[in-house]
């Protein structure tokens, strides 16, 4: 490639990496035994938080678990949507498409939410958090 069409190809490359929905991004870890990611919708971001690094396992099923513990910051109740997307160690989406739970955190309580990887290949996971119902 031409210096030209290099510094083409790396404008392209960050704008792409750039644009966004304004959610709260935590990339994939390369060590799925560190993987600590969230993603946060903008009407949740800094209300719904996580209190420390996810619970990351082997199950007695041989599938890894995760449990991680999320805070409400605020005063009031907030109603809001998860899940749980799990990945093979190539970044592909593993184990089916996953189904978002609805729940209700009261002002500054602590909760935790937890899911099971649905195969063997699922190592690494991404949790996503929206307050809007993904039914809708």
């Amino acid at each position: 490639l031409a210096v030209p069409q290099i510094v083409l190809v790396a404008v392209l490359i960050w704008v792409v990496g750039c644009s966004g929905t304004g959610a709260r991004d935590y990339q994939l870890p390369d060590d799925p035994k560190h993987s600590k990611n969230f993603t946060f919708g903008k009407q949740v971001a800094g209300n719904i938080v996580p209190t420390k690094d996810p619970i990351d396992r082997i199950g007695v099923s041989g599938l890894r678990e995760v449990v991680a513990e999320i805070k409400n910051t605020t005063n009031s109740p907030i109603t809001f949507w998860y899940k749980f997307d799990w990945y093979d160690a190539q970044g592909f989406p593993a184990g089916g498409e996953p189904r978002w739970e609805k729940k209700t955190l009261q002002g500054n309580e602590h909760s935790n939410i937890s899911s099971i990887a649905k195969g063997q290949g699922a190592v690494k996971y991404n949790i996503a958090v929206q307050r809007n119902s993904p039914y809708n």
